[in-house]
């Protein structure tokens, strides 16, 4: 996900352990921090629930959502209503919602429509955009939900960065003020040895679009805390406990998006092309005393576990979203040293069996176990939907999740639009994203061809593929290893949201009746709001209900 200004048991932190305090001192290793006072009264508070005991269904994402990413578009979308639409995903950056250093001791009150605060520059929650997307939500006929996603990474406010300045490397990583570019030539020494442990790095990194100055791109140097440092996860943890104290029992609120050990948005998503992996392994190498965590993943595998922890030790009742990431290659690091992946791991890494994906399948692997997550329902989203199959994760893996936990634990799965539909300009690869028929010679692929064809590969292996069939021509069809020859796959696989981005669904809402080509001979007509309320159709039929959990009798791994 593109954000331009963006869980479980007992564990209070969410990243790794501290580092020693001296400037050449490495962590040692990697203890397991265990919740402290606050967390025990959470959970004693809990227990004595009287309806604690009573096995209830969590609140879960179901049908088709309208991404908005910040302010600005809930602003310019939050009226917008459709009967096919069942909410609106709420993802913000952590900085727009947390812009002053919390209150000691003080946790917001729980939201109320009719008596919204004014936001002082001064106070420590900015709650104005998330209040207007649960008031809408609460207001509209019949009532939406909202999953919600908060990004940390270089979305953390300044005030943490500031905090975490004492503790940051030096060399390459020194920290730097806004605006946060390269700095001129000469670069400074690459790698930066010796350094200290490192607790906040520089990267040229970013899910949003490329700046461009004096017409050229304009690479930007970004402030990433790491996923150890003590400050970074202390004030998380805090945000989320004041996140779940306004939202918590609201009744719109279906699902949080696990973050932490991220970048720039919930994705399992890291820096990790060319020089960035240098970097990593300079940084790990001084961080760690044990070689286990050289040129690996391990570090952020067990960030991981922990931040699931951690979330399942902050929420109840809802959805926990664990979000797989990214085509062509998985969004871990892949270090260039022998690997060996996990056991099980081969069916959702067959396309890349490498460390990248090997290491968000150890997450994940952690995630789907009975137990993890406290009293919450589980789900794994794929951020990179397009007609095209995946071969890292990806909807594949959306699906093998949902078809081989589903008589245990029972995961549910959604998928994300990769991003904007094709358009005029694009090349012709972007275009076969949404329309792999097209070529040189024409390389049409009209809003709602693309939109159709997207949902087909959503509803393939489903038991809505009937809805959408699509039968690729001979030129294409090799394209789709799980498609024959035939055509789509009714299958048995559960799908329970589809997530668009609000630019492309306004464009099939507009758009006219055509001719849409399912490869099956006939061309039926379908109109933009046909297609919507086909998507929801679609899922009504590949929906499930999470399994209900007893408030307090869920297993602490």
């Amino acid at each position: 996900m593109k954000l331009i200004s963006i869980a479980l048991a007992v564990a209070a932190g969410f990243a790794l352990s501290n580092s020693c305090a001296g400037a050449q001192t490495k962590t040692a290793d990697l203890p397991n921090p265990i919740g402290g006072v606050k967390d025990l009264a959470n959970r004693v508070e809990r227990q004595d629930d009287p309806g604690a005991d009573t096995p209830r269904v969590p609140r879960h994402p179901q049908g088709l959502y309208v991404i908005l990413l910040g302010p600005t578009e809930v602003e310019d979308w939050i009226s917008f209503d459709n009967t096919a639409f069942s909410g609106y995903l709420a993802a913000f950056a952590w900085s727009d919602l947390n812009p002053n250093p919390p209150n000691a001791d003080s946790l917001p009150k729980p939201l109320d429509c009719g008596n919204l605060p004014a936001f002082s520059s001064t106070d420590p929650y900015d709650w104005t955009p998330l209040d207007t997307v649960f008031c809408a939500a609460a207001s509209a006929t019949p009532p939406k939900t909202v999953p919600v996603i908060v990004a940390p990474g270089f979305n953390s406010p300044q005030w943490v960065l500031d905090e975490i300045n004492t503790n940051s490397c030096d060399g390459k990583f020194k920290f730097l003020k806004q605006p946060y570019f390269v700095p001129p030539n000469p670069l400074p020494p690459f790698p930066p040895y010796p350094t200290p442990t490192c607790h906040l790095a520089y990267f040229g990194f970013s899910e949003s679009p490329t700046p461009i100055k004096n017409g050229k791109p304009e690479t930007l140097e970004s402030p990433l805390p790491m996923p150890w440092d003590d400050t970074y996860k202390r004030e998380w943890e805090e945000f989320l406990r004041a996140l779940n104290a306004r939202y918590g029992h609201n009744p719109a609120f279906v699902s949080i998006s696990v973050a932490g050990p991220t970048a720039d948005s919930a994705e399992m998503l890291l820096p990790g092309v060319g020089s960035e992996i240098q970097e990593w392994q300079t940084i790990l190498e001084n961080q760690f005393a044990d070689p286990k965590y050289w040129n690996s993943d391990q570090a952020i595998i067990d960030a991981y576990k922990q931040t699931i922890d951690m979330y399942g030790s902050i929420f109840s009742d809802i959805t926990l979203t664990l979000t797989f990431c990214c085509e062509p290659r998985a969004g871990l690091l892949d270090f260039p040293v022998s690997y060996t992946l996990p056991s099980d791991a081969a069916p959702y890494c067959s396309g890349h069996p490498d460390m990248g994906c090997g290491a968000e399948y150890s997450i994940l692997s952690y995630f789907i176990q009975q137990g993890v997550g406290g009293p919450n329902a589980k789900n794994v989203e794929d951020d990179g939907l397009w007609a095209l199959p995946s071969t890292v994760l990806g909807t594949g893996g959306v699906k093998l999740t949902t078809g081989n936990t589903a008589h245990t634990t029972r995961i549910m799965g959604g998928l994300q639009s990769g991003g904007a539909f094709a358009k005029p300009g694009d090349t012709l690869a972007q275009i076969n994203g949404y329309c792999p028929d097209a070529t040189e010679a024409d390389p049409t692929c009209h809003t709602l061809q693309a939109f159709y064809n997207t949902l087909a590969n959503a509803f393939d292996d489903t038991p809505a593929s009937g809805l959408a069939p699509r039968l690729y021509n001979a030129a294409t069809v090799h394209l789709f290893p799980t498609l024959p020859a035939g055509g789509a796959k009714i299958g048995t696989e559960r799908l329970n949201y589809l997530e668009f981005y609000p630019g492309d669904l306004k464009n099939v809402v507009a758009a006219p009746a055509i001719k849409i080509d399912t490869g099956e001979g006939a061309k039926p007509f379908y109109g933009g709001q046909d297609l919507l309320n086909l998507a929801s159709k679609g899922l009504a039929l590949t929906a499930e209900e999470p399994l209900s959990i007893p408030q307090w009798g869920f297993v602490v791994p």
